[in-house]
């Protein structure tokens, strides 16, 4: 009996000495996570300040804009300018069209009215480099005739010929004979001739666009030097200019008709050339002396 008293002793000795040693190991285990944790949160929160963003410079943004705003600070005006001139070319586009079953038989009947016509400008010292192709095409020709049947009507494509055309511009110099020459071509061309369109030009432009650079320059110095006035500041060094284009227009330009009634002998297609108008605008950029 002494004896299993004795072995409950010991038995109950080792289950506590085993309990505290257990606890030992989680105490030091629980202090190793902490310590963990506490270096994981300082190494996250040292990499957080490390991206911490920075105020934006409100000085560096007011310089930029300075800059930029500085591009256009003084006195800007366009100079204007221009200048009426008789044109002394005629640029006239005319084509043959012809049509028939066979792209030969067309095609054949094109060429033949356009050699005629080439011949013509030859033969009044029109330059080979004054003539030139500007269309050549062959279109084929469909009708839609109606079917009739029973109930119902239909239209089927169906092909019937071919249409050639054919265009060359051509550049006249003598421009008084703008009439003759646009009778003469519909002579030659017959009822296949197209006049498809004319435009005025001039062969040498130099001559007066110095001038009209010049009448531009004069003009934006003349507002430049207004606006100084009006504005109680005096006017510097002109420190920009730019031509952007040139512009063309043409006033009074007219063609009655295709072609007189009367007899060409009697009477030419009346042709009026009007004026070229050249235009031009320029910008200016001038100093304000402080």
């Amino acid at each position: 009996m002494a004896n299993i008293h004795q072995k409950g002793l010991n038995m109950l000795k080792r289950i506590i000495n085993n309990s505290f040693i257990i606890i030992i190991l989680l105490t030091i285990m629980s202090c190793s996570i902490n310590e963990s944790s506490t270096t994981t949160s300082e190494s996250k929160n040292s990499q957080n300040q490390d991206k911490t963003i920075e105020p934006l410079n409100t000085k560096n943004i007011e310089n930029s804009n300075n800059i930029i705003s500085s591009n256009k600070t003084g006195i800007w005006v366009h100079g204007e300018s221009t200048i009426n001139v008789d044109p002394d070319i005629l640029k006239l586009n005319i084509g043959i069209e012809t049509e028939d079953k066979t792209t030969q038989i067309a095609l054949n009947k094109s060429s033949i009215y356009m050699d005629k016509i080439i011949q013509y400008f030859k033969s009044i010292n029109i330059d080979d480099n004054d003539i030139q192709t500007t269309n050549f095409s062959i279109y084929p020709i469909y009708e839609y005739p109606e079917i009739i049947t029973p109930g119902k009507n239909t239209r089927t494509q169906t092909l019937v010929g071919y249409r050639v055309n054919n265009s060359i511009s051509v550049k006249i110099r003598n421009i008084e004979s703008t009439g003759t020459v646009i009778d003469e071509v519909t002579n030659v061309g017959e009822n296949s001739i197209r006049i498809n369109n004319i435009s005025f030009d001039r062969e040498n432009t130099d001559e007066f666009i110095n001038e009209l650079r010049k009448q531009a320059v004069e003009n934006a110095s003349f507002k430049a030097k207004q606006y100084a006035s009006f504005a109680q500041v005096e006017l510097g060094k002109l420190v920009f200019l730019s031509e952007p284009s040139i512009s063309t227009t043409i006033s009074n330009t007219e063609m009655y008709g295709m072609r007189s009634m009367a007899s060409p002998s009697l009477m030419s297609t009346p042709i009026k050339e009007g004026e070229l108008e050249f235009n031009l605008t320029i910008e200016a950029g001038y100093q304000i002396i402080d």
